[in-house]
């Protein structure tokens, strides 16, 4: 059954979050799941229509995310799942571009692979690129992010262009 044919908001959004059973059973590893989804003022109600226990987070680790309306912690999974609402005339794909990494600027909606230019060029030649930086604080978070997706990934080489040199406390990154 196509999403479309599903009558509710809070049938869609059961069908979707039913389908990360599947996904943590297949990579039981994830520190957490994030679905992001265009903007819908009723996300919080349709989630618990659905019966699902949730509750939206009053910040994020990072104090506000610029793009989001909401984030929404989903109970009930073998890893955190958040639900990411965005702003209002925020696409999906304008939130993927906004990826620190190369290798997470790409999203699937069901029909088509979005995928950045950064994302393409990193995946043919197994490197990551710190492509999105706009502060130290953002900085410090993305090589956090870093130390983690390195154990998993240990293949693939980061690379940190210049212009954030000004962020970094260590020379010998670049």
């Amino acid at each position: 059954m196509a999403p479309e044919q599903f009558s509710t908001p809070a049938e869609q959004f059961a069908v979707g979050l039913e389908a990360l059973r599947v996904v943590q059973d297949v990579f039981p590893e994830a520190k957490d799941i994030d679905i992001v989804v265009g903007y819908r003022d009723t996300a919080m109600t349709d989630l618990l229509d659905a019966g699902f226990v949730a509750q939206v987070m009053n910040g994020t680790e990072y104090g506000a995310l610029p793009g989001v309306s909401c984030i929404i912690n989903v109970e009930g999974y073998a890893f955190p799942v958040q639900l990411i609402v965005l702003e209002a005339g925020r696409t999906v794909a304008d939130d993927v571009a906004s990826n620190d990494f190369s290798f997470c600027q790409v999203s699937c909606d069901g029909a088509t692979i979005w995928q950045s230019e950064a994302f393409i060029e990193g995946f043919n030649a197994d490197k990551v690129t710190l492509d999105v930086c706009e502060s130290k604080q953002q900085f410090d978070r993305s090589m956090r992010r870093w130390d983690r997706l390195k154990v998993k990934y240990p293949f693939l080489e980061l690379v940190i262009p210049l212009r954030f040199a000004c962020y970094a406390e260590e020379e010998a990154l670049f």
